[in-house]
């Protein structure tokens, strides 16, 4: 085993209490027996621990959690967040002298279902990765805690991965299949109104299916059958979306993808770095959006925001990566049909969506998806 894996005999993890008020404190820590912080399980996220420092339990009741375990680090139920931020320190799975599947977690905020659980067990064995996991209700002490060192997240030192982190993806993904269409197109079509896209989205989706792009909503297949399709796939093109996060588990250096920024955020820069660094594949980021279209009582870019794109700047960036053979088309969805769709969000939503020029606006911090 090496030396990046912390061994402790005894270790207690503390999650995020309930506060008196009944609200969950975002605290939480994994201690030595004596009280001391142990400060290889501190999860990072943009630069910050992921939770604030939390006292040491002396006189707290303790769960025991007998054998040998992994420290997973925090627990993300959001698909998004748990591929990116839960996954980092995996690694040690496959180190020598590893003799356990098992991973322990720190809940984000608050208990979590055994549903979520066995849902994250599923994401992870469809990347090729097999483990059990507890996450921990209350101050647990754990008989023996194996504790890696993140190597991957969403912060800009580890977002690329480590060599290590990478072998390992590398591995992993050589177990999953590879069965779907050549030519990929990622939508997010019929997601719920605060899950937000591309405003003409239907209008992008038309002029690659015409190229002979399968339309795919990753939303409606299992994570299996996902993790098929991105494997398969020579070509594809998608908005910047979280998806793009579980592809890179199982990228190839033959792929080429196609990303198009759908929000003043720089969720983008991460995906391109995650996809080139673990899969190698070519990418290029397309960069056409002329604004965001925010609800009115949030005023702020977030999942939730509509892209305005110029469709011609795109099409003339897919033809030029060799992602379509004709970018004439795409110079012509007309105005009144972004007026209407406006029109039909602003309906559904029952408020007014406020246009707001690209870059111009705070974004919402660590919003994914």
């Amino acid at each position: 085993m090496t030396s990046s894996v912390l061994i402790v005999e005894n270790a207690i993890i503390v999650p995020p209490p309930v506060g008196a008020d009944g609200r969950v404190v975002n605290s939480s820590a994994v201690f030595m027996p004596d009280g001391t912080r142990i400060e290889t399980a501190i999860s990072y996220t943009h630069g910050r621990s992921r939770h604030a420092d939390i006292a040491f339990p002396t006189d707290a009741e303790m769960d025991d959690l007998p054998g040998t375990h992994i420290f997973g680090g925090i627990f993300f139920g959001h698909f998004g967040h748990f591929i990116t931020e839960s996954t980092g320190r995996l690694w040690a799975l496959d180190e020598p002298g590893v003799d356990t599947r098992s991973v322990v977690y720190i809940p984000k905020a608050g208990p979590v279902a055994d549903g979520a659980i066995r849902t994250q067990v599923s994401l992870l064995a469809a990347i090729g990765i097999d483990v059990s996991m507890n996450v921990v209700k209350g101050p647990t002490r754990v008989e023996r805690l194996l504790i890696p060192r993140q190597e991957f997240g969403l912060d800009e030192n580890i977002i690329a991965g480590s060599p290590r982190y990478i072998a390992f993806s590398r591995a992993a993904a050589a177990r999953t299949k590879a069965e779907g269409p050549e030519r990929l197109y990622i939508s997010r079509r019929d997601l719920p109104l605060d899950r937000g896209t591309i405003l003409g989205e239907l209008f992008l989706e038309k002029l690659l299916a015409a190229e002979g792009y399968d339309i795919w909503l990753p939303h409606r297949a299992s994570k299996e059958e996902q993790v098929a399709h991105y494997r398969a796939a020579k070509e594809i093109v998608s908005v910047d979306a979280s998806p793009l996060h579980l592809l890179a588990y199982v990228a190839r250096p033959d792929q080429k993808l196609a990303i198009i920024k759908r929000r003043s955020m720089d969720a983008v820069d991460f995906i391109h770095t995650h996809v080139t660094s673990f899969g190698g594949s070519q990418v290029t980021i397309i960069d056409a959006l002329r604004a965001d279209h925010v609800h009115e009582r949030m005023r702020r870019i977030g999942r939730s925001s509509w892209g305005e794109v110029d469709f011609a700047e795109i099409g003339a960036r897919l033809h030029e990566f060799g992602l379509i053979s004709d970018p004439a088309p795409w110079r012509h969805w007309p105005e009144s049909e972004m007026q209407a769709q406006l029109q039909s969000i602003e309906a559904t939503a029952g408020a007014k969506f406020l246009r707001i020029p690209a870059g111009q606006s705070q974004p919402m911090a660590e919003e994914m998806d």
